[in-house]
């Protein structure tokens, strides 16, 4: 993601914003200040991985403005999160993941291409890759379903790419509708076909809670 904005910074430092608006000369700031909010969370995540004791001081505050059951849950949430950067300590899983984050961001620019050109909107090429960070930025703080973020990111993203308002909202509401309704097609067709119920669920989290 990182390289990503770098690379879209790089496009508007040689001028080339001028193309499409006289705002966008401006957004080469907010995308500086882009790039050291993802590389701050990147030596973040680093640091935490690397010694877990920090990352549980870092969050031991919001755990102790929580019920206990809350934060056993939110505690066992930072583990589960720091136990997925170990993968990445091995040469070859980093390489795979780089090479694999190539096609996946791809697929990104593509889908936003071509839900603007179905509203009959045209941008330069770099600007469905301002698009993808603008989202990206737009979930680092998740609420349910991504709803009010990423739309606010999305509208932001497309204002600032000098798209009208009302056609901003749309998008934003088209774009999220477009991975989030296939999701949740998808999971209750796993749900269905693993044989869960809310309350079998519900009964495990009590037992892990309540050992």
């Amino acid at each position: 993601v990182v390289a990503i904005l770098l690379g879209v910074i790089i496009v508007f430092l040689l001028g080339r914003a001028s193309e499409i608006g006289d705002v966008l000369p401006h957004m080469k700031y907010y995308g500086i200040v882009a790039t050291g909010i993802l590389v701050g969370f990147l030596i973040l995540f680093i640091l935490l991985q690397k010694r877990r004791s920090w990352a549980l001081k870092f969050f031991s505050p919001l755990l102790l403005i929580l019920p206990k059951r809350a934060s056993l849950r939110y505690e066992d949430m930072v583990n589960a999160f720091l136990d997925g950067f170990q993968s990445l300590n091995k040469g070859s899983n980093l390489a795979l993941v780089i090479i694999l984050s190539i096609p996946l961001w791809s697929i990104g620019v593509v889908v936003n291409y071509l839900l603007i050109a179905a509203f009959g909107i045209k941008l330069p090429l770099y600007g469905y890759f301002f698009l993808i960070i603008a989202q990206t930025l737009g979930v680092l703080i998740p609420p349910p379903g991504f709803i009010g973020t990423y739309h606010l990111a999305t509208r932001t993203g497309l204002i600032l790419l000098g798209v009208q308002e009302a056609k901003a909202q749309s998008l934003a509401i088209v774009t999220h509708a477009s991975f989030f309704i296939p999701l949740v097609v998808v999971g209750l067709i796993y749900w269905w076909a693993s044989g869960l119920s809310l309350k079998a669920i519900t009964k495990q989290d009590s037992i892990e809670l309540n050992p």
